[in-house]
């Protein structure tokens, strides 16, 4: 019975799980992927040991034999996890994988001990799982997860108010970013859900802070802040890039290789406003990649479409965009740009300018995000001219991404 229930989990009941939610994929999968972390034989040496431990189990026995394999059945039927490495493995790691081990050590101790003749095959057995554990745990013994972690984000606290409350954005970039910053360092927080912005109970929250003298500050992952201004005074005040190394969050196969967390974020402070402004003006909105060629200049590549964009462009090296010519002053400048690196590779670094003004560089997050620029400077009466320009770092690979470029008046 044992060995079939094995054999059911480990051929039978992963067929059919492709194509559906990863949770479901990851429970159905769940002896599979156990196998991972101490291979098929590890596995098949532990179900035999189980089978031997029941025979010869006595009443001493009942309460190890409970624990171990009822915890294990436990989160095989249903892990109740976010499927990703480490996140599963933690499911594991404190009872599953001990269990394991201790009953391919039953096996083991029994084959030497019944014959003679078995105990060069125990032997081999033994010493075939301890190399095989050694060779797949060689390449992360030396790795610390998110190295530097602890100091940026200590650093980040103490750069705002010791009364401050932070208002995150629905990503899960900001789910890494509130959890420690909260429980660890005392910022309290608050996600706020998707089309959050628009609910009045957020100018609420945010004005009942301010008067218990509590500075508001909005942490942006997307960069976008024109929801924000409708009933908020918003005030940038830094952007952080930070790039931590990260195993591997692989859902099809055990994790192998060094990655990394990349996170680009904006801090704007939050003031409440009596009446609800109107949203500022577009004076143009370039869909680069669609119908542009007589805006771009060289250095762009082939519309072409990129994770988070139907159409957009690569650049390399030094490119320009010719937005509208202006009638008004107080203009602002939005891009949506994407580094489009691996994960473990540099962060890209892009300088810009407008009409042949520099205003600054930015770190691109790998994905596309929202980057805003103040025109104020800019006079009426000249097309806007904006250069994108990549700082060399080394890369040889693919160039950014370019999606959109966004001129915009007050309302």
């Amino acid at each position: 019975a044992i060995a079939g229930a094995a054999t059911y989990a480990y051929f039978l009941r992963p067929i059919g799980a492709a194509g559906q939610p990863d949770f479901v994929v990851n429970n159905r999968e769940s002896f599979v992927r156990l196998g991972w972390y101490v291979s098929p034989l590890g596995l098949a040496s532990s179900v035999a040991g189980v089978g031997r431990a029941l025979i010869g189990a006595g009443l001493a026995n009942v309460p190890l034999l409970l624990v171990s394999l009822g915890e294990t059945l436990l989160h095989l039927v249903d892990a109740r996890v976010t499927p990703i490495h480490f996140w599963a493995f933690r499911r594991f790691h404190p009872v599953a994988l001990p269990t394991i081990a201790v009953f391919a050590g039953v096996l083991i101790v029994y084959l030497a001990n019944e014959r003679r003749s078995l105990r060069a095959l125990a032997y081999t057995l033994g010493g075939g799982l301890m190399a095989w554990s050694a060779v797949v745990s060689a390449p992360i013994l030396s790795h610390r997860e998110y190295a530097g972690a602890p100091a940026a984000l200590s650093a980040f606290r103490a750069e705002l108010d010791a009364n401050a409350v932070a208002l995150y954005e629905w990503r899960g970039e900001s789910f890494r970013l509130a959890l420690p910053l909260q429980h660890l360092l005392g910022l309290t927080g608050y996600l706020v859900p998707p089309k959050g912005t628009d609910d009045p109970r957020l100018v609420d929250l945010v004005r009942s802070q301010v008067e218990r003298g509590r500075t508001v500050y909005w942490v942006s992952v997307g960069g976008e802040r024109d929801g924000l201004r409708r009933r908020f005074e918003v005030e940038p005040v830094t952007t952080h890039a930070w790039q931590w190394p990260e195993w591997e969050g692989r859902t099809d196969r055990r994790p192998e290789r060094l990655s990394a967390l990349s996170i680009v974020f904006d801090v704007l402070r939050l003031q409440p406003i009596e009446r609800e402004r109107a949203d500022r003006r577009m004076l143009e909105f370039l869909d680069v990649g669609e119908r542009d060629e007589s805006r771009l200049g060289e250095g762009f590549g082939p519309s072409t479409s990129l994770a988070g964009c139907a159409s957009c462009r690569r650049l390399t090296g030094r490119a320009e965009i010719r937005l509208a010519e202006p009638s008004q002053v107080d203009l602002e400048l939005s891009l949506g740009l994407a580094g489009g690196r691996q994960p473990n590779a540099p962060l890209a670094r892009v300088a810009i300018g407008v009409n042949g003004r520099r205003l600054g560089s930015r770190t691109l997050s790998n994905d596309f995000r929202t980057y805003y620029f103040d025109l104020r400077g800019v006079q009426p009466g000249a097309p806007v001219v904006v250069s994108i320009e990549t700082e060399p770092d080394g890369w040889s690979g693919p160039g950014i991404g370019v999606d959109w470029a966004r001129l915009t008046a007050p309302g």
